[in-house]
């Protein structure tokens, strides 16, 4: 009997250890399974606070592309260099709890105006929040400032040919500028280097500025007034019978070896101030590849009376003549060739059409042929890259940046800047934004 009595203990004590066993892995298992749902609800609102945070920073950037004045008037300008932008914005169930914008750098760094800012270097600080949660993200960025069409005509290579007997208003080159011919500018000649104008060649506008030197060979005339910013060495040089009939303002030194006896109240040393001209504009074709309203594949005509709005991409080249309508731009991966009229339909002064060219050739416009639109082809690549061929009695109105411009030495030929083509035409089309780091701060509970 003890024996069984034993047994009965033994077997009692085995029960309630096994019990004891269960209900201990029992309450871990439910332990676990609170703490991961504990964790997993944690993660969910850490995940949704990052999306939130996310939407502040896209946020900013969309105002920023879209308005580049805010940010020359609100960021540039404010003293702190720091700007709230959004300040406890509901958003998705939670909270976009503050957005702020930060300039840290601009180039150049004391630009005259905005027209004269290549681009600005910011720091977008985003939180968001979500159920306790909270995620921090700094963002920094180069915003490229959108193309200035109204620079009117903007060249960036020496070996641009006005043609002769041209009417253009206003001409700038981010470099040297070289005239081979006569021709009748309107308002200024601007150029970030040296002008030169050759042998015997006459050029009529208000005022030559060079941010370097201004040198006129012999029998070469400006009918207008000068101004030469850069500092000894850089200098005013008249060879042989030049002349210049204006006001001569310089910070280098005067040559003159023109025979032409100059004015004393026509010379004012010193008083050339400051010319700042930004890096010619390089848009970049993936820009488009990856953001476009309307795409075509291959080669792609456009005549007739067309529409166009946001951004139409066409991956060849592209042929265009009519009467357009709408604002917006065509993008060509291609060249592009104007072969006929092409102007707004009923010249309706709210539409506006720009025309980026990617392609080994450039743009060409057929002799004769009107023009209504802002054109643009970017420097480097092929040889014939950045091209922009203007045929003889040809007239343009808009604005043309190019990194070389060839005009045919056919008389006639016009080109003047119209505001209300660049006034029209929005500002995100040609904007360029980089992110240059996106850091994510510790979540904060």
């Amino acid at each position: 009997m003890k024996s069984v009595d034993n047994e009965s203990g033994q077997a009692l004590i085995l029960v309630v250890m096994m019990t004891l066993l269960i209900l201990l892995i029992g309450f871990s298992t439910l332990t676990l399974v609170s703490e991961c749902r504990k964790a997993s609800l944690a993660e969910r609102t850490m995940v949704q606070a990052y999306y939130i945070a996310d939407a502040g920073v896209e946020r900013a950037l969309a105002k920023v592309k879209s308005d580049s004045g805010w940010l020359w008037d609100d960021v540039h300008f404010d003293s702190n260099k720091e700007v709230e932008f959004i300040i406890n914005q509901n958003y998705a169930g939670g909270v976009i709890t503050e957005v702020k914008v930060k300039e840290e750098g601009i180039y150049p760094a004391v630009p005259l105006s905005r027209e004269d800012v290549a681009y600005t270097n910011i720091l977008i600080t985003s939180v968001g929040a979500y159920e306790g949660s909270k995620k921090t993200l700094e963002v920094r960025a180069r915003v490229d400032a959108p193309l200035h069409f109204s620079r009117g005509v903007w060249v960036n290579s020496p070996e641009s040919d006005f043609g002769g007997g041209v009417v253009i208003s206003h001409v700038t080159s981010s470099g040297d500028l070289i005239f081979r011919r006569n021709g009748i500018f309107s308002g200024e000649i601007t150029a970030g280097g040296t002008v030169t104008v050759l042998e015997s060649v006459t050029v009529a506008a208000d005022e030559v500025k060079a941010a370097k030197s201004i040198i006129l060979e012999s029998g070469a005339q400006v009918n207008g007034g000068v101004r030469q910013a850069g500092a000894s060495p850089f200098q005013v040089a008249l060879a042989g019978r030049a002349s210049i009939s204006g006001d001569i303002y310089y910070n280098g030194v005067l040559f003159n070896d023109s025979g032409n006896v100059m004015e004393a109240s026509k010379l004012h040393q010193g008083g050339a101030g400051v010319i700042t001209v930004p890096p010619f504009p390089v848009l970049d074709l993936s820009m488009y590849e990856k953001n476009h309203d309307l795409k075509y594949t291959g080669d792609k005509a456009f005549t007739g009376s067309f529409e166009i709005s946001g951004i139409t991409y066409v991956t060849g080249d592209v042929t265009i003549s009519g009467n357009y309508n709408g604002v917006g731009a065509i993008v060509a991966g291609g060249d592009v060739y104007i072969s006929s009229d092409l102007k707004r339909n009923h010249d309706n002064p709210a539409s506006s059409l720009a025309i980026l060219c990617f392609g080994d050739r450039g743009i060409t416009i057929a002799d004769g042929k009107e023009v209504w639109a802002l054109l643009y082809t970017p420097s480097g690549g092929a040889s014939g890259a950045g091209m922009l061929n203007v045929g003889g009695a040809a007239t343009v109105h808009g604005s043309l940046i190019c990194d070389k411009i060839m005009i045919s030495p056919a008389a006639n030929t016009l080109v003047q800047y119209e505001s209300s083509l660049s006034n029209h035409q929005p500002e995100w089309i040609t904007t360029k934004i980089s992110i240059t780091s996106w850091h994510e701060n510790y979540p904060v509970f």
